[in-house]
């Protein structure tokens, strides 16, 4: 099952890299290339930043934290920083340089808020035994 979570990931954050050339106002020669390239790159993100939320989780748990209070502590504001890196990531590749506005804000929470939707129908369902470990 994890292996298609993975797809499932990439293929969600293919299509939100393929929002930021619109939404942020760039032109690219290649939109799916693009896309392909930064979800990738969005991907190897969230392992990296998988393990370091792994552990502030388990830490808040550690403290006496519940699941959610140390899941939004944890899980939901560490994605907002891996989504926030490939954002300025995307922008200092097309030379444009931060601030983002509201229009780099809003890809931003859509971003996080598919990452929170796909955490959530996967605890649900049950799908992944130990979800907290990959996210």
């Amino acid at each position: 099952m994890l292996p298609l979570l993975i797809l499932i990931k990439f293929i969600l954050y293919w299509f939100i890299c393929r929002l930021a050339p619109k939404m942020l106002s760039f032109d690219v020669a290649a939109l799916p290339k693009f896309a392909f390239k930064w979800a990738g790159i969005r991907l190897l993100v969230g392992l990296l930043g998988g393990i370091l939320m792994f552990y502030a989780y388990a830490l808040l748990q550690h403290n006496g934290l519940t699941d959610t209070p140390s899941y939004i502590l944890s899980f939901a504001i560490g994605r907002y920083f891996e989504w926030l890196l490939v954002l300025v990531l995307i922008l200092k590749s097309v030379g444009k340089s931060p601030p983002i506005g509201a229009r780099g804000q809003l890809w931003l929470a859509i971003g996080v808020g598919v990452n929170i939707a796909l955490d959530c129908a996967v605890l649900f369902t049950g799908a992944v035994d130990d979800l907290k470990f990959f996210c």
